[in-house]
């Protein structure tokens, strides 16, 4: 990822222009634009009575970059432009244009060429502590690493546990032993649960988190990691997260959902309904909840119409659990949400669901 920087020349009158080539610089707007190389991208130029404020805020480079292509954008006003999804090793040229916006003249503002060799700097966990990284920030790619203690290896359990919570979209995971890859690559959503067996003291693992397609970076925020030794604080969901509704049993005041509980003894289930604006309705829903600092988001709520709690012992001879969400109002929509909590330890939650009450009550 590259940040590119421009002062002011005129707020009020200027549209800035960057272009990013990787064979040579250009000596003005035209002569890029010439280039064969361009067609291959969108050209996002500033539009006349285009009243977007644009100054301070980032963008990002959606398609890669190969060795003939050259790609131009316009920011308007925008005084800062992040260029990522660059290739290591790969030189580029970087140019930018200032274009008055009354006369379409413009000028050469600046120039810049590097070499991209990136360098991933590894940030060290400390067992059972999670870890939450502006991953956006970081260019979408960032690098855990984890030490097993000779003492953590002989008190505690055998087993090196790792949980990855992207905070929206999905990322790329990667976990490595002195460059030996000992999970292989893998997609995560909402959360994943990583085990190594047997660790050996004084190993250090590291672990590749990255969003593979640049355009998700506008969704993510972040991602959090924890690396634990230990008994984790993180129940283990089941390999099923589907909440589902049980609609022959809905009324116009309550419905009746029921879920797969985990294995992991002495945990509390919450079962939350908030109502769905008409706005939120009409838009994409999708079921994968943020993990992410998931405790301090449900104590912030203050919107749920109903939240009803049960504990629950783990039993292998209970396969589904069943609750009856009363209180509701007839023919509304509603998100269910069901987390799970260990005793003193943290909550996790189950796919979203989302419900709608029968208009009409019987008699």
């Amino acid at each position: 990822m590259l940040c590119l920087l421009n002062s002011v020349v005129d707020p009020q009158m200027m549209n800035y222009c960057v272009v990013v080539s990787s064979k040579r610089n250009y000596s003005s707007l035209c002569e890029a634009y010439s280039d064969p190389g361009m067609s291959k991208f969108e050209n996002r130029q500033y539009k006349k009575g285009d009243n977007t404020k644009a100054q301070g805020k980032s963008k990002v480079l959606g398609p890669p970059l190969r060795k003939d292509d050259v790609f131009i954008t316009c920011v308007g006003a925008g005084l800062s432009y992040t260029i990522s999804n660059l290739e290591k090793g790969r030189e580029y040229f970087f140019n930018i244009f200032a274009q008055n916006r009354h006369t379409n003249l413009s000028f050469l503002y600046g120039s810049k060429y590097l070499r991209y060799n990136p360098k991933l700097r590894p940030i060290g966990l400390k067992d059972n502590k999670p870890k939450t990284v502006n991953i956006r920030q970081l260019g979408g790619r960032v690098l855990f690493r984890y030490k097993v203690g000779v003492k953590m290896a002989h008190t505690y359990n055998s087993t090196l546990s790792w949980h990855v919570m992207p905070c929206g979209s999905a990322v790329t995971v990667e976990l490595r032993l002195r460059r030996v890859v000992v999970v292989p690559r893998q997609v995560v959503e909402g959360h994943r649960y990583l085990q190594v067996p047997h660790p050996q003291p004084g190993n250090r693992y590291t672990l590749l988190v990255y969003v593979a397609n640049p355009r998700d970076l506008r969704q993510i925020l972040g991602v959090e990691v924890l690396a634990t030794m230990r008994t984790s604080p993180l129940p283990q969901l089941p390999p099923e997260v589907t909440v589902h509704e049980y609609e022959s049993l809905r009324t116009c005041d309550s419905v009746t959902v029921g879920w797969v509980p985990t294995r992991s003894q002495f945990v509390r289930y919450c079962v939350s309904a908030s109502r769905v604006s008409f706005t939120e309705s009409q838009g994409h829903f999708w079921p994968q909840p943020n993990q992410c600092n998931l405790d301090n988001r449900l104590r912030s709520q203050l919107d749920f119409t109903v939240k009803q709690c049960q504990d629950f012992t783990a039993n292998d001879n209970t396969n589904v659990l069943v609750q009856t969400i009363t209180k509701l109002r007839p023919g509304k929509e509603y998100l269910i949400q069901v987390t799970v909590k260990k005793i003193k330890g943290k909550a996790l939650s189950y796919d979203l669901l989302r419900v709608r009450t029968k208009s009409k009550c019987k008699g």
